[in-house]
Formats: structure tokens, sequence, C-alpha cells
């Protein structure tokens, strides 16, 4: 498997942001009164709403940083026998 360089890997980064950020500001900003009952049990889904995107978001970094050391570490091995 061949890794991708790190620009390549940020600039998929910024544009996955993109995707999921931009939508949901503009939802933000047109947003409109709703006049709905709000559950008391919708706070706790809302925590753990964000307690899971947060885990994720964290494995999901671990993955990455693993792949670029390895990635590295593969460079400096190719380096090591070219000398």
């Amino acid at each position: 498997m061949h890794a991708k360089p790190l620009t390549q890997i940020r600039l998929y980064l910024l544009r996955m942001a993109g995707v999921f950020v931009m939508p949901s500001v503009i939802c933000m900003m047109i947003t409109t009164d709703a006049y709905a009952y709000v559950d008391p049990g919708s706070g706790a889904l809302i925590w753990q709403l964000l307690l899971a995107a947060f885990f994720g978001g964290a494995f999901y970094a671990r993955s990455i940083i693993r792949h670029l050391k390895e990635w590295l570490n593969a460079r400096k091995k190719v380096a090591k026998i070219r000398k």
C-alpha cells in the first residue's frame, strides 16, 4: 500500500471538514422557532452524541497518526538501504 504525502492528507481533511461544517453552519443560520417540546432525556442523548463523536474522532486520529508513523519509518528504512 502506497501512503499519500502529508499535504494530500491535509487537503483531504480540509475538504471533509468543509463538507460537514459548512452545511451545519448554514442550517444554524436559517433556523426558526420550532415551538417543540424537549424531552428531559434529550440532554442525555446530546451528551452521548458528543462523547461518541469525541472518542470516535480520537480513535480515527490515532489510526491516522499510526499510518503516518509507519510511512515515515518506511521512508527511513529505504533511505538507510540506499546509503
